[in-house]
């Protein structure tokens, strides 16, 4: 050998050896778990059989090529040799761990250990149940087991002696006979050793007996319709029902009926509540779910009322929201009220007001809702087939063709644009072109799917058909003050029906024959409000009359209210008797005067010589 070999093996040998001497002075200690032969010397005959105990091993030794180990009893007896192998060695006075099932009870006051030196000491009482997770032959000589609490929680070590071990951790069945809906969703169990099998989470079964465990709760033995067991599951899951209906469940939303689909009074189907042809006229709302016995889902119906409409199995009903189903629809429709809106969405939180932008305005019907709320919503499009909103069928007035519905419109026009085409159908026959100039009057106009106003002409009884709106403006002189209204003849005033009626609103005094109008004159009323609205008739009448606070007077004067307060009567003179060009202008048109009804000059003289007194006058807005 080397001399640096020679070092280095002394050097090895300075450090391996203290560790060899260190393990070798650990104790070592043997477990028989389960029936171990032991003999007085290695090899020899068997005196004796040891079983869940633990011993100091004191040395090994190898006899005709086999270790045997040599154990001593706590008390330092000797015990023997065993066979190497039949025994679990380890460095724990507690012995080697050894798995251990089942449930026990305190039978005193007792102490679980948290550790083998003794520390950590939890005091458990009499009759505690405890699970069984291993257990320690202690080289002391009694046994520890390693329990936990019966919800799984580790406790600690409890000598044997304090426990009594139990044959079964369940009491006797005890017979059942419930229907119970599982309303929590927790662990079903296909036997009673705790291996879980399918949900059976919001179904309902008939109980067909209880079992208490050890760990403090009850089990039901759940069965299906034919009495075939399902499994088992903690009575805490669990709503007794008081039929095979089973017990509400929580659900909410909407639903609309299959073809044929009736609502009934039980799940029985042995009376119809609602019949499908009600059920189908708009949503009905789900308020609560049933699982019956027989597994088939079912729903309770109600309207927007409250009123209850029955069940309904889900198999003949289908999942909708609240608007309901849409359905495809066609017509137009006008929208001819204020303080509305063309919702952007079914939550109705915004959209197109009809205050503004979409008042007075023509939409293209393309489908239809039936709301659960009562409501008819339809979906609309506008001229250039742009998605604008569903509208509440009440707040519009429906229309057959695009160009909307007739909406009232009185004015005196004049034409401003020559070449409009004069429409007598919308789009189909014309009468003609607009000569710019000429004066018309318009009572009505139509808001036109393509945006576009077109107003309906007359010229005195004389329909014209329909122009374009751009093509008119207001005018602003609508008659010759010296010349009639119209260019054909008064009627008779003295025809027993004849009447006067004064529209204030069109700044129009129409002469009739009962209900029917035969004569239209233009007129100015009072301003603010200030001509008397009611029946009335004709009183006294003179030729003219001047105001000199108010520095005008008028001719031909007939009173129909207060003898001589409010009268028809000419447009103003001066205190000479001349007209007053620039009160003249608006008849037709604009309030201008006191009170009184102002008239064309023929129109006025007319009035003051051929109708007779007590003639009906009646003026409103």
């Amino acid at each position: 050998m080397k001399r640096w070999q020679w070092w280095l093996t002394i050097l090895i040998g300075l450090w391996v050896t203290p560790a060899v001497a260190a393990q070798a002075s650990t104790p070592q200690y043997a477990t028989a778990t389960q029936p171990v032969a032991v003999a007085t010397t290695p090899g020899g005959e068997p005196t004796k059989l040891i079983n869940q105990a633990t011993y100091r091993l004191a040395k090994q030794q190898v006899q005709n090529g086999t270790t045997y180990q040599y154990l001593v009893s706590p008390t330092g007896q000797a015990v023997g040799y065993a066979k190497a192998g039949t025994l679990k060695v380890t460095r724990v006075a507690q012995g080697a761990w050894v798995k251990a099932n089942g449930y026990a009870r305190t039978n005193k006051t007792a102490t679980a250990w948290r550790t083998f030196h003794w520390t950590g000491a939890r005091r458990l009482a009499k009759g505690t149940a405890v699970k069984l997770t291993g257990v320690y032959y202690h080289q002391n000589g009694s046994a520890y087991y390693s329990v936990a609490s019966t919800a799984g929680k580790w406790l600690g070590y409890v000598n044997a002696g304090s426990l009594k071990l139990l044959a079964s951790p369940w009491s006797a069945e005890q017979a059942d006979h419930r229907i119970v809906t599982v309303t929590k969703n927790w662990s079903a169990y296909a036997d009673l050793n705790f291996h879980k099998t399918g949900s059976v989470y919001q179904r309902t079964y008939r109980s067909i007996g209880r079992y208490r465990h050890v760990n403090g709760y009850t089990y039901l033995a759940l069965a299906d319709q034919h009495n075939k067991l399902v499994g088992y599951i903690n009575a805490g899951a669990v709503t007794v029902a008081t039929d095979s209906r089973g017990v509400a469940l929580k659900d909410r939303g909407y639903v609309l009926p299959k073809a044929g689909a009736n609502a009934y009074t039980s799940i029985n189907r042995t009376q119809i509540k609602t019949r499908a042809s009600a059920l189908a006229a708009r949503p009905a709302q789900v308020r609560c779910a049933y699982r019956t016995l027989a597994g088939e889902l079912w729903y309770s119906l109600y309207d927007r009322y409250g009123h209850w409409l029955g069940y309904a199995p889900v198999s003949q009903l289908s999942r909708t929201s609240a608007q309901g189903r849409y359905q495809t629809a066609s017509g137009y429709v006008t929208t001819t009220k204020k303080g509305y809106r063309l919702w952007a969405n079914f939550n109705f939180n915004r959209g197109l007001s009809t205050s503004t932008t979409a008042y007075q305005r023509t939409y293209k019907i393309v489908g239809v809702y039936h709301h659960f709320n009562g409501g008819t919503y339809y979906s609309l499009r506008d001229g250039k087939n742009h998605w604008v909103g569903y509208v509440n069928a009440g707040n519009v007035t429906k229309a057959s063709k695009p160009q909307g519905v007739w909406l009232a419109y009185r004015h005196a026009m004049v034409i401003s644009r020559s070449h409009y085409t004069i429409w007598r159908t919308f789009f189909g026959k014309s009468s003609g072109t607009t000569v710019a100039g000429r004066h018309y009057t318009v009572t009505g106009r139509y808001r036109h799917l393509n945006g576009a106003w077109y107003v309906s002409l007359y010229s005195g009884k004389t329909w014209l058909g329909y122009v374009n709106a751009q093509a008119v403006k207001m005018a602003t002189t609508v008659h010759n003050y010296l010349r009639p209204s119209q260019s054909y003849a008064y009627p008779n005033a003295r025809a027993a029906s004849f009447n006067i009626e004064v529209d204030l609103s069109s700044q129009r005094v129409y002469l009739k024959y009962g209900s029917k109008r035969v004569y239209t004159m233009y007129c100015s009323s009072g301003i603010g409000n200030s001509t008397p609205r009611g029946h009335f008739r004709i009183q006294e009448r003179g030729y003219s009359f001047y105001n000199g606070s108010e520095k005008m007077g008028a001719h031909y004067w007939t009173s129909f209210y207060q003898h001589g307060v409010y009268l028809f009567h000419s447009v103003p003179t001066d205190r000479h008797g001349h007209y007053i060009k620039s009160q003249t202008t608006q008849l037709g048109v604009r309030p201008m005067s006191h009170g009184c009804i102002r008239l064309s000059v023929p129109d006025a003289k007319w009035i003051n010589t051929h109708v007779k007194t007590g003639t009906k006058v009646y003026i409103h807005q």
